[in-house]
């Protein structure tokens, strides 16, 4: 099975660091022990410092699709406002899904507390940041559910084999030879929405061009090229 790997960022309001000292060091630590606890066959995770201000979120996004990741899950347990995150997240390639990171498996009055609240509120920081991506015109997912929960698993387990799916038509590189047949849309590459959204990079090139590029390949590069297709 091939393996996928999902970026998990961590992030709250800049706010809680006056309010709540060390709120950061808390999360990271909170965060680190729900995602060692789920364990999914095929699945790697990267967590992300905790992070606060527009300048840490865009870094450690960045950090994180610099590590190839499949998927990156916005984990939000404290509320982290839409106008931090959501710079970070339409510029990057990486597919996002929105997860309202709530820490404590079930909610217990006799156990809800301050703190508690703090860090089991994230889901209106995803109602904040869902309305904000979606006027952006950024794709994104949800994800509901406790990481201890089988179904929870499953889910981010299916959005990972996604994200690998439009990673790797990002990586595809698919060339174009030659010009269109009149109206046959199919096989047009250029100025399609769907090609701008996943952000896939291609090359249109002439036939004369290509037959002079042609020239050049030796048959040991079509050789190697045969070989890593199969």
């Amino acid at each position: 099975m091939k393996k996928h790997t999902i970026g998990i960022l961590a992030a709250y309001a800049d706010l809680y660091n006056r309010l709540c000292p060390g709120i950061g060091g808390q999360l990271k630590q909170i965060m680190d022990t729900m995602i060692a606890e789920c364990t999914i066959d095929g699945i790697d995770f990267v967590v992300s410092e905790a992070v606060s201000t527009p300048q840490q979120i865009d870094r450690e996004c960045r950090n994180l699709a610099e590590k190839k990741v499949d998927l990156l899950v916005v984990a939000l347990a404290p509320y982290c406002p839409s106008g931090a995150l959501a710079p970070s997240l339409v510029s990057i390639d990486v597919p996002v899904v929105l997860w309202p990171a709530q820490t404590m498996y079930r909610l217990d009055p006799e156990k809800y507390d301050a703190d508690t609240i703090i860090f089991n509120h994230g889901v209106h920081a995803v109602q904040d940041l869902a309305n904000v991506l979606r006027k952006r015109g950024r794709n994104f997912g949800i994800l509901h559910g406790h990481c201890k929960e089988e179904p929870f698993r499953k889910e981010l387990r299916s959005w990972a084999q996604a994200g690998a799916a439009i990673r790797a038509l990002q990586k595809a590189h698919p060339v174009q030879i030659g010009g269109h047949f009149a109206d046959m849309l199919d096989l047009q590459i250029g100025g399609e929405e769907f090609i701008t959204k996943v952000n896939i990079r291609h090359t249109e090139i002439s036939r004369p061009e290509f037959s002079e590029q042609m020239q050049s390949v030796s048959q040991q590069q079509v050789a190697r090229c045969l070989e890593s297709y199969q």
